[in-house]
């Protein structure tokens, strides 16, 4: 069974990666560790447990680890920016337990199996630029 885990990037750049968490409005990635836990007063008579407001992250930097991997051992998470063996960049849109789904740009989607050569170079929430 693969690992579910996420990364999320903070408004400071940091970015986290751990278990995912939304509660009301604010979306957290937590730690693994469990040393998150921050005890607030939530209306009523009960504490509301939430993770501290550092963990708080861009919902829209959000993304799934594959449990796939590089060349390189590097974990490949959706939004990731990938280089095939032949020089060629995408970004991952989608995966299974077997494959990921690559966006090679112009309408060109393939599944690829990381074990072809494949490279994460970057991602495309702190380098755009890549995919142009």
């Amino acid at each position: 069974m693969r690992e579910i885990k996420f990364r999320g990037k903070t408004k400071n750049g940091e970015w986290l990666y751990g278990d995912l968490l939304q509660v009301a409005n604010e979306v957290f990635i937590a730690p693994s560790d469990g040393d998150w836990f921050d005890f607030i007063p939530w209306s009523g008579n009960n504490v509301f447990h939430l993770p501290a407001a550092k963990y708080v992250v861009i919902p829209d930097t959000v993304g799934q680890f594959t449990g796939l991997y590089d060349k390189n051992g590097k974990e490949i998470y959706f939004d990731d920016i990938v280089r095939d063996k032949y020089g060629d960049i995408g970004s991952v849109i989608w995966f299974s337990d077997w494959s990921i789904r690559v966006d090679w740009g112009g309408g060109d989607i393939h599944f690829i199996d990381p074990e072809w050569g494949l490279e994460v170079i970057g991602n495309i929430h702190d380098n755009p630029e890549m995919l142009n």
